[in-house]
């Protein structure tokens, strides 16, 4: 066509030519990755016309010359004819637009071309284009109608593409470097246990943010904190194959003889759970499978879910945005709403500075939830969402005059809190926030050491998790979460870098981490029912700070015991020191046994209860 394409989306991708034409060259299998069709046949044409058995992938003629026939998720089938086709450069398809049911009118004809340009070994641009022609007497916004459709369509097409593309590329290179890393263990283990671990100041590689500060780790992965094969083979194989080949199976692989407007992803994750999920636990899976869209469990998720640290109780009507200021519910204002302890909020602001690093997207939402009373009993209900910060921000309620915007804006909101929970607290505190610590009881305490002995139970396999992770998830070469979270790896660990450094060794406790949040260990401070992080971390909060009592007083008969243990010292300056563990708020010197009490308190809470909380629940 020599004329100018009436629609065109040009669109670079990350990855090699010779990953991406494949998917193109199926020319009747692109369902098989994008969601947009239920359905996808490949068929010539005989002598009298009449179709010819269904062609195979491998049966494609490489000079084109068949049809195929698909329908999409609204019920529209189509057919196309394949005039031309170029395996070599530039990599070109050329089809014409055949006929459509229920029939367009508007519609005289369609020729579609794709191409495909090498930039480099790691990049390959994309050229989707057509050329539309309308029937006499179709004015010029039903062609500018047909024309915005299409671009539409090539641009989400080109999306699926990437992610499709990616899952492949995550799964057959994350096997090679997956196998690199086992060596790596493998190798550790042969080169001997050293007496001291060197710490590694900043995150290596492209992730890393100079001049933010990050958790150390050591350097390498000691032999003593290789994970064990059985270990490594259950995280490899639910991290790889849970997490991206079923994934990637049902969304791009199966989604034919679902019915229109299926939630795929959706229908996916139930897969996953239903094949590697605890049976004792199918009960909740099937619970949340039928109201995982309800208010009622969004308000939950954030009481009882992975992410119960990012609730706060509004102390004060600057915390809320201006254009929420004059809402109300069950007849009280903002100001009668905080005065009396029902209002509570989930600001997304770590996510408001970050930009879009992939296919994905995501907001830094701010949402209202306030405590309903009826009948003498509350619960937790959402006033309102608002996704983006600027005056005039539009905000979304549930019962608003926008239902499915609200909906999107919820989903927008569970998007944002599973950035937060993962990078921040998850991966930033959890794991790589202990790693210092484990270091440092390692340098500093002897091996017989009452305290390293009664800690080690909590700090096993730690380090070896953490190693795994910076060679996959959060890796430079592979990097997982670019693929698989809306802000990408880089923007994640700056994340956890921004929680390490907001973090305080005591101010992080449970109970000082509730207050500064508005909630009081013993729940009267807020009197919000349900919240199981607050009520049952309390009951554990209470028992560790039992056990570790008991234990201080067995091993120290006073303060001067204390003072004198020249080990337990060496240690809380190995903690503290900036050229060591350098753990936020921790003091270089233990002076009574209370503090030490304290500080087991909090590193066992740390090492167990608080990963429990946010890895399981």
């Amino acid at each position: 066509m020599d004329s100018k394409p009436t629609a065109l989306v040009t669109v670079d991708v990350s990855f090699n030519i010779d990953s991406v034409w494949p998917l193109f060259y199926d020319f009747d299998a692109w369902n098989k990755w994008w969601a947009l069709y239920t359905d996808m046949f490949a068929y010539k044409l005989d002598a009298d016309g009449k179709k010819s058995a269904a062609l195979q992938g491998n049966e494609i003629p490489l000079n084109g010359g068949y049809y195929r026939q698909f329908t999409t998720i609204d019920g529209t089938t189509w057919v196309e004819y394949l005039k031309e086709f170029n395996p070599l450069k530039p990599y070109t398809l050329n089809y014409d637009y055949v006929s459509v049911n229920p029939p367009n009118p508007a519609i005289e004809s369609i020729t579609s071309r794709i191409t495909l340009e090498k930039k480099d070994e790691k990049k390959t641009t994309i050229t989707w284009c057509s050329w539309t022609k309308v029937t006499p007497g179709t004015d010029q916004k039903g062609l500018d109608y047909i024309v915005s459709v299409q671009e539409k369509a090539y641009q989400k097409g080109l999306e699926a593409v990437e992610q499709a593309v990616g899952l492949g590329y995550l799964w057959k290179e994350g096997l090679a470097v997956l196998q690199d890393r086992i060596i790596s263990m493998e190798q550790a283990l042969l080169t001997g246990q050293n007496p001291v671990w060197e710490y590694v100041d900043q995150f290596p590689g492209e992730n890393g943010v100079p001049g933010k500060p990050f958790p150390r780790f050591v350097r390498g992965l000691p032999t003593s904190e290789a994970l064990p094969p059985k270990k490594v083979g259950k995280m490899l194989g639910r991290f790889l194959e849970v997490g991206y080949l079923q994934a990637a199976e049902m969304v791009f692989g199966k989604s034919a003889g679902l019915p229109p407007g299926t939630d795929l992803y959706k229908v996916a994750a139930k897969q996953v759970i239903d094949n590697y999920g605890r049976k004792d636990l199918q009960e909740i899976t099937d619970y949340l499978f039928d109201h995982a869209a309800e208010d009622a469990e969004f308000c939950q998720q954030a009481l009882q879910g992975c992410n119960p640290l990012q609730i706060r109780r509004v102390m004060n009507t600057n915390e809320v945005p201006e254009t929420m200021q004059k809402l109300t519910a069950q007849d009280l204002n903002i100001q009668q709403l905080i005065t009396q302890k029902r209002l509570f909020i989930l600001d997304y602001k770590e996510l408001a500075n970050l930009k879009r690093a992939n296919t994905m997207f995501f907001h830094a939402p701010i949402v209202l939830l306030y405590k309903e009373i009826l009948n003498g009993k509350s619960q937790l209900k959402v006033l309102a969402i608002q996704l983006l910060r600027e005056p005039n921000a539009p905000i979304y309620q549930p019962n608003g005059p926008h239902p499915l915007r609200y909906k999107l804006a919820r989903l927008f909101a569970a998007v944002a809190d599973n950035q937060v929970h993962e990078f921040k607290y998850h991966l930033g505190i959890a794991h790589l926030g202990m790693e210092p610590i484990i270091i440092a009881v390692h340098n500093a305490l002897p091996e017989n050491h009452a305290v390293r002995e009664l800690l080690n139970p909590h700090l096993q396999e730690t380090i070896g998790i953490n190693f795994l992770a910076r060679q996959t998830l959060i890796a430079k070469v592979l990097g997982f979460t670019d693929k698989t979270f809306a802000v990408g790896t880089k923007q994640g660990v700056e994340l956890a870098s921004d929680a390490w450094g907001g973090y305080d060794f005591y101010k992080f406790s449970f109970p000082n981490n509730l207050k500064e949040r508005g909630f009081s260990v013993d729940g009267k401070e807020d009197g919000l029912e349900g919240y199981l992080y607050r009520d049952d971390g309390a009951q554990l909060w209470e028992i560790l700070g039992k056990y570790a009592k008991r234990f201080v007083k067995q091993y120290y008969r006073d303060d001067d015991d204390i003072k004198n243990d020249k080990a337990l010292q060496a240690w809380a300056h190995e903690m503290s020191a900036k050229d060591r563990a350098a753990i936020p708020g921790f003091k270089s010197e233990i002076k009574t046994r209370e503090e030490l009490e304290l500080i087991l308190q909090i590193i066992i809470w740390n090492g167990s209860v608080l990963h429990s909380f946010l890895n399981f629940l």
